[in-house]
């Protein structure tokens, strides 16, 4: 039998592509802007929480509230 494929959607905030956001999420977050790690053009649209065309410090705290459980727009 054929199997079928597993589509993650893109999820605002989910930098690591595993079709949630938590603190693996932030830490891939932190790690890009000490310039550890360099997001793709796909990663950076999810990474722009804030929707301001810039990934900066500005969406890890909306990412930070949100997995501590605020109501943050575009993420709930």
């Amino acid at each position: 039998t054929p199997q079928k494929a597993v589509v993650v959607e893109d999820v605002l905030g989910d930098v690591s592509g595993d079709g949630k956001v938590d603190n693996v999420d932030l830490v891939s977050f932190c790690r890009f802007l000490v310039k550890d790690v360099d997001f793709d053009a796909n990663t950076l649209k999810k990474a722009d929480i804030s929707g301001d065309g810039v990934v900066d410090i500005a969406d890890v705290a909306l990412l930070k509230q949100y997995i501590m459980g605020d109501n943050v727009t575009g993420l709930n």
